[in-house]
């Protein structure tokens, strides 16, 4: 279901395994993903944040 928490997880775990996946399944799950820390989505704006797990 398209918002969905199941939906997020899935996402997680494809940026996780980002080196097994195919660039265009890690593109979307990226989209989906935001810094735990600052909000902002994965590989946007540049932070004055420390790099985290999910920050890069």
């Amino acid at each position: 279901m398209p918002g969905s928490e199941e939906e997020k997880l899935l996402a997680y775990v494809i940026f996780e395994e980002r080196n097994k996946q195919p660039w265009t399944i890690v593109g979307i799950a990226i989209r989906m993903i935001h810094c735990n820390m600052c909000g902002s989505k994965i590989g946007g704006k540049k932070s004055s944040l420390p790099i985290t797990k999910y920050s890069r």
